[in-house]
């Protein structure tokens, strides 16, 4: 895992890890070239990333403190938790996210309040939820749909879910009906967008990323919308290439956009077992 801090106004680095470092702060790209001089010895203090252990499609809490995400660690694919006490610390060592929800349940993404999670298990959408943040997830329910979805991510609010078709087709959008009950709302809320490829919605809900890698580039998406109520628009494009990195998947970004992590990927974008996450600083603009 490496760690790169950016601070966008006076455009430089106080990071303990890294020296000053200037960045053009009308980039359109989210990563600049750094070196790996600026992450002295931290492999080894690494408690995310696991050799031989793929990490991928993370969820960052709102203040930044807590981390899900899927893992296989010896045990199947299942979601896996971390946290740390200011967002100068290192995230601890990850652990199961909860008994209750078992191996084979993957891409998890919350509500704000993170008592609610959305995630899929064999071409199914699922719900679980807890009481409070120190609270055990419920058994995972099923919501009950037509079709075969994956790559579910469930808007701040839980009042939406955009999903995608498994294997092709466009986005589609849920819309919440009752507890664990949601119906389709319509096709293609990312227009122009095509792929079954994860994305996330931002804190606030008026924003939407989605990533997606081949051989020549990868790039994210932002799509915009004025309020909750409106369609999202294609607002800009990010060109996140960094060397040495072929795929760079999944942003989540806290709720004042400092903080990204993603999923980072050295092999072939399909290699799921290559995958590690990478957490930079930086102050995304969706202007």
């Amino acid at each position: 895992m490496f760690i790169i801090t950016f601070i966008l106004g006076s455009c430089y680095s106080t990071n303990s890890l890294s020296q000053a470092v200037k960045v053009n702060a009308d980039s359109s790209a989210l990563f600049a070239n750094q070196s790996n001089n600026f992450i002295p010895d931290y492999q080894k203090t690494n408690f995310i990333n696991k050799e031989d252990s793929p990490e991928g499609f993370p969820f960052l809490s709102g203040d930044g403190l807590r981390l899900y995400f899927t893992s296989n660690r010896g045990n199947g694919d299942r979601l896996h938790f971390s946290s740390r006490k200011t967002i100068n610390d290192k995230f601890g060592e990850p652990g199961i996210l909860s008994k209750n929800i078992k191996p084979g349940f993957v891409n998890g993404t919350l509500t704000n309040d993170e008592l609610t999670i959305c995630m899929s298990y064999k071409g199914q959408i699922y719900l679980s939820k807890r009481a409070s943040l120190h609270n055990e997830f419920s058994e995972p329910v099923l919501i009950r749909l037509k079709e075969q979805f994956t790559s579910p991510s469930i808007s701040p609010d839980g009042n939406e879910i955009i999903v995608m078709i498994s294997g092709y087709g466009s986005p589609r959008i849920l819309k919440k009906v009752c507890d664990f009950e949601y119906a389709e709302a319509g096709y293609n809320p990312l227009p122009g967008f095509w792929g079954n490829d994860k994305g996330q919605y931002s804190k606030d809900g008026l924003a939407f990323y989605i990533s997606r890698a081949n051989h020549e580039r990868n790039d994210t998406w932002l799509y915009t919308r004025k309020s909750v109520k409106d369609r999202f628009i294609k607002t800009k494009e990010f060109n996140i290439q960094k060397e040495g990195i072929k795929s760079i998947l999944n942003p989540s970004i806290n709720s004042d956009g400092t903080i990204v992590i993603c999923t980072i990927n050295n092999a072939e974008p399909r290699y799921w077992q290559q995958s590690d996450l990478l957490l930079f600083n930086f102050q995304v603009n969706r202007n």
